[in-house]
């Protein structure tokens, strides 16, 4: 729908919301006589990011964004660990992206059988020895190259990544991915990255100095490390002569239900909590550098754009009109939460072929076989 005086309506469409926008020709001017898209309203033209989500109240929709000032939690440009409303944003629709485009892929040469199969997982990279580096250093000389390899030898495509301090103060790293990475393969390669800057040889001069006199035991990791595991490490170690320490965990998360959920708060979580720990002083709040990032085209990532005609203006009338469906409308903006097989389940074709032809254009290697065959 196209108001050829003032302006004209536009939407966004993702895997699990629709947002809805007025512009005006002549920007930043109010025109009062436009015709809304819902009656009750009068819109204008708005430039604020919407969330992937339904916040816990409507915060994030009340305002729109001011692109000329600061926000107050950057004015002294320092992040002090903590993700911003702008960062959980994007975060939270490049999460939706990658959970989107997974498909089910069965495990190989599983343990737990050949019916075993994932979607997701979530990669730990973590140093071998006391951090010597700076934070900025040690992203630029071990985890840049890491995630080329993660491109260039595990054809990676889409991604996930969030820096975080451990409670020894060391950085670590959390990625999530859709491809299946054998775990040896991987530890060997983050171990190669790693001692660029001498962390696997400091690790290996660390325990033959613990270990000279034979197997010693760590008493303050038996909580979470048995001395069986610790008596099964220590062989290996011996073996491969201290070279390959376990540096990186893998977990598919088969169990957890919600995965989006799930993902977005373990990316999300304030890397100050280290500040709890009983002896920390505060220091392993700051973190230098970038918290998070993505895959490229999962950064700023503006979903399926198209000009209101007849056909999506009926269709976005009738979702604001169903009442199993979560709504917001103001005078700036209508979003309508609801994941495209949902769209797609109601009957609604036009919405789903135009996100179905983004998804082409953007993602051609993910675009899933058959899924729009119910339109036809």
């Amino acid at each position: 729908m196209i108001n050829e005086i003032s302006g004209y309506y536009s939407c966004s469409i993702n895997p699990s919301y629709i947002s809805t926008w007025y512009t005006s020709f002549k920007s930043k001017r109010r025109h009062d006589n436009t015709p809304s898209l819902f009656p009750e309203e009068t819109p204008e033209e708005s430039t604020i990011s919407i969330p992937i989500q339904e916040p816990t109240g409507w915060e994030d929709f009340q305002q729109p964004v001011n692109k000329n000032k600061i926000p107050d939690n950057l004015a002294d440009n320092s992040h002090h660990g903590r993700i911003s409303p702008i960062a959980l944003r994007k975060i939270k629709k490049a999460i939706d992206y990658t959970v989107y485009l997974a498909a089910p892929k069965s495990l190989p040469n599983s343990l737990h059988g050949k019916d075993f199969k994932f979607r997701l997982n979530l990669i730990t990279l973590t140093l071998s020895s006391n951090q010597i580096h700076s934070d900025n250093e040690i992203k630029k000389e071990v985890f840049q190259p890491m995630l080329n390899s993660f491109r260039d030898k595990f054809h990676v495509i889409n991604y996930v990544w969030r820096a975080e301090k451990q409670g020894n103060g060391n950085i670590h790293f959390h990625i999530i991915t859709d491809k299946f990475i054998p775990w040896n393969e991987l530890r060997n390669t983050w171990n190669k990255h790693q001692n660029k800057l001498g962390y696997i040889n400091k690790y290996r001069q660390n325990m033959f100095d613990f270990h000279k006199d034979g197997f010693k035991l760590r008493k303050e990791l038996l909580k979470d490390w048995t001395a069986e595991k610790q008596i099964k490490a220590y062989k290996e170690g011996i073996k491969n002569e201290w070279h390959n320490p376990n540096s990186t965990d893998v977990h598919s998360l088969r169990t957890v239900t919600n995965v989006k959920n799930y993902f977005v708060k373990y990316l999300t979580k304030d890397t100050q909590s280290a500040d709890n720990r009983e002896n920390a002083n505060g220091q392993y709040s700051n973190l230098d550098g970038r918290l998070w990032g993505c895959s490229s085209r999962l950064s700023n990532i503006k979903g399926a754009r198209a000009d209101l005609d007849n056909e999506l203006t009926e269709e976005l009338q009738k979702l604001t009109e169903d009442k199993e469906i979560r709504n917001f409308k103001s005078d700036f903006f209508a979003v309508t939460f609801i994941d495209i097989d949902q769209l797609i389940k109601k009957g609604f074709k036009v919405i789903p072929q135009l996100f179905e032809k983004f998804i082409c254009e953007t993602f051609p290697e993910y675009r899933p076989p058959n899924l729009f065959s119910s339109l036809n």
